[in-house]
């Protein structure tokens, strides 16, 4: 027999029998969505992780650290071991193959003041001829000049400055809510390291090189440890990189004679080494086996390659868990057809026997029988992945975020991708395709002759 003959044949004796034939569908309808929804909640969680891991910075960038070990770190009581990143440690790490640069940085912590406002950020001292070829884009302005104290500031630490009690006619810098400027130390910003509440002491420092700085609410006269330098602001950064949109940027050179100088007001002898070096890798593909070279040389090292892997295996152990749930609807869903198509060959036996007289091979009956069970499998495919689809087009579009959860910023999305969808009926086909096969073996063994007889 033709394809098509048989193809017209499977459909009629689908419609003879709807009412089984539509909850056989239903089965797999129910499984089918199950899968590919929960499949497209892990894409799109996926995505919406690793939109974040961009905006935080570079896969193939890794931030090296020393291994601190408390024993030798005692900066308050009389001395100061040092634990940090020297020039050594850039050469060593600039000259491993894949290594496409090691760049040392200075970071602490510091209270900004303008004339009106001020702000707690992480300053951080970075070498400002390499700040372009390391990615930094400007808003507005210019980069620092080296060995001059000028400083590009991340755009959410300006946002972030807020208001001094005091009044003070001089320039205000408070992101969006700036208020005029006057000519009179225009760019000129204060910046003070060490506490600035007298009942804040110093001993609370933290070890890592970091400097307690105070409450800009007090009145900073009363503590003597309080020490201000001038900074001048020549830059803004665009938005964008959650690594960078907080910090403050300054030369690095001047940023350690700062603190060392500061650390000697308080008679502490102390000599700042970096905080860590940012290494660029060359090939992403190898960013793993160099971070466990990093590490047996006893350094620590921070990747997104490795959050990345772990979240990676997460939403897989998600997937896999939630995918069950639609496996066991779909394995139900293959029993359906099975018994289905077991009861229209027991139905059929007549039918089959006549065919067989008439002249239909056995490889005709086969094929006809296992038509019908890839057509239930197909259509039940079909209208889950439909149905997939009209969620995701619902859960993915503005007005469920801004209507029906009020949250315009939400990322989540349900992510049905071509292949996706040609997956889920090939897949839906072929079980409907396994599920006939039992009982299209089961009529091709059926005789003509007893069918004949019995009817």
């Amino acid at each position: 027999m033709r394809l098509i003959d048989l193809f017209k044949m499977a459909r009629e004796n689908l419609m003879r029998r709807k009412l089984r034939t539509m909850l056989t569908v239903l089965s797999i309808v129910i499984g089918t969505t199950s899968i590919i929804l929960m499949i497209a909640l892990g894409e799109g969680v996926q995505k919406s992780v690793m939109n974040e891991f961009d905006s935080i910075g570079s896969i193939n960038v890794l931030y090296v650290y020393p291994n601190w070990n408390e024993e030798k770190t005692s900066r308050f009581y009389g001395e100061y071991v040092d634990t940090g990143l020297t020039e050594n440690d850039v050469w060593e790490l600039s000259g491993i193959d894949g290594v496409e640069y090691a760049v040392p940085m200075f970071i602490s912590t510091v209270t900004i003041y303008s004339s009106k406002h001020y702000n707690t950020v992480s300053i951080v001292g970075v070498d400002p001829n390499l700040m372009e070829e390391l990615g930094f884009q400007l808003k507005e302005g210019r980069f620092p000049r080296d060995n001059v104290m000028e400083a590009v500031f991340g755009d959410k630490a300006l946002e972030e400055f807020r208001k001094l009690e005091s009044d003070n006619p001089n320039r205000i810098v408070q992101g969006a809510d700036r208020e005029e400027e006057t000519e009179e130390n225009e760019d000129s910003i204060t910046i003070s390291f060490g506490p600035t509440d007298k009942e804040y002491p110093f001993e609370p420092l933290e070890e890592r090189y970091k400097f307690q700085f105070g409450n800009p609410d007090q009145n900073q006269e009363e503590d003597n440890t309080t020490k201000l330098y001038s900074l001048t602001g020549v830059g803004v950064l665009k938005e964008g990189d959650m690594n960078r949109d907080y910090n403050v940027y300054v030369p690095i050179s001047i940023l350690m004679k700062l603190e060392k100088s500061y650390y000697e007001t308080l008679g502490i002898d102390y000599e700042p080494s970096y905080n860590e070096i940012m290494i660029k890798v060359k090939d992403m593909d190898r960013v793993q086996e160099i971070t466990a070279l990093i590490e047996k040389r006893g350094y620590s090292v921070f990747s997104l390659v490795s959050m990345l892997d772990l979240v990676n295996k997460t939403i897989g152990t998600m997937q896999m868990a939630l995918g069950a749930i639609g496996g066991v609807a779909l394995l139900v869903a293959a029993i359906g057809i099975t018994n289905t198509m077991v009861m229209a060959v027991t139905e059929r036996k007549k039918e089959i026997g006549v065919m067989k007289v008439i002249g239909a091979t056995l490889l005709d009956i086969k094929r006809l029988f296992l038509l019908e069970a890839s057509m239930i499998g197909l259509l039940g495919g079909g209208v889950g992945i439909s149905i997939c689809v009209g969620i995701s087009t619902f859960i993915n579009s503005a007005y469920f975020r801004e209507e029906i959860i009020k949250q315009p910023d939400f990322t989540l999305s349900l992510e049905i991708s071509n292949s996706l969808i040609v997956g889920g009926l090939i897949f839906t086909t072929l079980i409907g395709l396994l599920s006939g096969y039992l009982p299209a073996l089961k009529a091709m063994k059926s005789s003509a002759l007893e069918a004949i007889r019995n009817d």
